[in-house]
């Protein structure tokens, strides 16, 4: 028989003594904040009618909220990766986590377009860089051989589902909620 201790995420631990939730919380974490962030990002284009009504202002205006998060997501790359191997992966994720959810906030409350713009774009867009490119490194570390190949089909599937859920069920409960519901969904 093999002995697969130095294949769990807690080596010291055999199979049996480990619970679900010790093998697979980590992946289950990290899924849905990859499947928080697809969301937030997709439901944008599709209240964009109810943005521009609530916070009177244009199309093009949310169109360049939407370019601008992702210039951001994009030039914040490589500071991510640096600041993750000068403090560590972990620190610099929780980091992300706290960034997404005051902009979060901050941009499910601003009453006029500039707020909206600089919550949404700025603080979600340098927030959402470390929770998009550090899930992966993360399931590298924690898991191996197939466990890891599962963990990052599941991180796979949890952002696709996040993006398509963001599309259809956001211009929905934009329909139900009057105004400023635009991302509840990401701190409720």
């Amino acid at each position: 028989m093999r002995d697969i201790s130095s294949q769990l995420p807690f080596p010291s631990m055999t199979q049996k003594e480990q619970s679900f939730l010790q093998t697979w919380g980590p992946s289950i974490g990290l899924c849905l904040t990859l499947f928080i962030v697809a969301y937030s990002v997709s439901l944008v284009p599709a209240i964009m009618p109810r943005i521009v009504r609530d916070l009177n202002s244009s199309v093009g205006y949310v169109q360049g909220a939407l370019v601008l998060l992702a210039l951001v997501k994009a030039s914040f790359a490589p500071t991510c990766d640096n600041l993750s191997q000068r403090y560590g992966r972990k620190q610099v994720f929780i980091a992300g986590l706290f960034l997404f959810a005051v902009g979060a906030i901050a941009a499910s409350i601003s009453p006029h377009m500039g707020q909206f713009v600089a919550a949404y774009s700025l603080i979600i867009g340098i927030g959402a860089t470390p929770l998009i490119g550090s899930p992966r490194a993360i399931m590298g570390s924690i898991y191996s051989d197939k466990a890891e190949k599962f963990a990052l089909l599941a991180l796979a599937v949890s952002s696709i589902l996040g993006g398509l859920t963001g599309s259809l069920l956001g211009g929905w409960i934009a329909l139900i909620l009057d105004g400023g519901g635009h991302f509840c969904p990401n701190y409720c």
